[in-house]
């Protein structure tokens, strides 16, 4: 799908715990679309808003962004903070902007701020302030989040895993590998059509 694009189009990229699907490309899956990427001229637009919620570890969630960083596809990352630490009123996040030089760099941001004022006025500050507080440690905050993202992406995959023996267990027609194979908090449900109206029904 993607090699069938027009050159240098803008492709909008999930970087983990696929929304709506659950399913994520492989890092070997990664490193071919940011080939491909290459190939093609294409920008990546990541989106950004579920590090950790499927290995327990948002920095190693972020290897999708990090493979295309390193192989220079050019890229615009939108990250949220509002889920992973339930700021949902907040609109707390970041963009970032892999530029090809300082010089691109320094326009970049002065477009961004610009929009931003234009946009926004003034920005919200207690969100930003929370996470700043945590993600610089300050009295253990970052260990104390950290460990709840760990446990929270623990029972995720044991209610996929639960999910699935039960529907195993109760002879279920179908294959279930696909619930524990996809991962973080969206399940692509490979549900027939008639079952699906039967449970909505």
């Amino acid at each position: 799908m993607i090699a069938t694009l027009p050159p240098q189009s803008v492709i909008v990229l999930q970087a983990s715990s696929h929304n709506p699907t659950g399913c994520d490309p492989s890092p070997t899956q990664w490193r071919q679309l940011a080939a491909l990427f290459l190939r093609h001229g294409h920008f990546a637009f990541f989106d950004a808003a579920y590090l950790g919620f499927v290995g327990g570890d948002a920095h190693a969630d972020a290897e999708s962004i990090r493979v295309f960083a390193e192989a220079g596809v050019p890229l615009l990352l939108a990250m949220t903070y509002g889920k992973a630490f339930g700021l949902y009123g907040e609109r707390v996040g970041v963009m970032a902007v892999v530029a090809p030089s300082e010089d691109v760099g320094r326009k970049i941001e002065s477009q961004m701020k610009r929009i931003a004022r234009e946009e926004t006025g003034a920005m919200p500050a207690f969100g930003a302030r929370v996470v700043e507080m945590v993600l610089s440690d300050r009295g253990g905050l970052r260990e104390v989040w950290e460990r709840d993202v760990r446990v929270m992406a623990g029972q995720l995959r044991e209610r996929r895993a639960r999910l699935r023996g039960l529907l195993e267990g109760m002879g279920t027609p179908g294959e279930w590998e696909y619930v524990t194979a996809q991962v973080g908090i969206f399940w692509y449900a490979q549900i027939h059509h008639l079952f699906a109206s039967g449970l909505a029904d």
